[in-house]
């Protein structure tokens, strides 16, 4: 899985490490993945800009869909089952076809369309496809990146006593096996995708 949420130089300036370290590399990439992964987004981790990013999305029978991405630039939409003899190919450059909103993943059809087959059936080749090609936007949250630095940090701080129960400190005891940081906790919920 790609991983630009997080660098290891970045966990390293947070860490006030002074060398860079395999352990703390691989520790970065995992912690990134279980957050993708609890945000349901291992299919579309987050990311810094794309460009011509192509997206193969089922047709729904509604007039929007939605990218993986914030789209910045909208290249082209195609219908049908095979993109390269397309059913429907949409003119992106005509308000009155398409319209998006820069920096959203939604685009809708205002020309009375559907993105997908109209009549269900084999002679409507269902289920459909449309075929999204845009240049996405960076979608690098900072709670997100928050997150999974004060986690990676937490997990490298707790090296060689992966086996304590709890910790304390001036009478205040932590159970650690239930400690989950709230800042965690309220990102994955921020930017969990629920898929329909």
């Amino acid at each position: 899985m790609a991983n630009d949420l997080v660098s290891a130089s970045e966990a390293q300036t947070t860490l006030g490490l002074g060398a860079a370290d395999t352990d703390l590399t691989a520790l970065v990439d995992q912690v990134v993945a279980r957050f993708a992964a609890e945000c349901g987004r291992e299919d579309a981790p987050f990311r810094t800009t794309q460009t011509a990013r192509t997206e193969r999305i089922d047709g729904v029978r509604r007039g929007t869909i939605h990218t993986a991405y914030p789209i910045s630039a909208l290249t082209s939409v195609k219908l049908g089952y095979d993109s390269t003899d397309p059913d429907e190919t949409l003119d992106v450059a005509d308000p009155d076809v398409i319209q998006i909103v820069a920096g959203t993943n939604r685009i809708a059809r205002v020309d009375g369309g559907i993105f997908g087959p109209s009549v269900i059936g084999h002679e409507s080749r269902f289920p459909g496809y449309v075929q999204v090609v845009y240049n996405a936007a960076a979608d690098l949250p900072l709670d997100a990146k928050r997150a999974c630095l004060r986690e990676i940090a937490r997990i490298w701080r707790q090296r060689g006593a992966e086996d304590a129960a709890g910790e304390g400190f001036g009478g205040i005891r932590t159970d650690l096996s239930l400690a989950v940081d709230p800042t965690w906790k309220d990102a994955v919920a921020m930017h969990r995708r629920i898929h329909l």
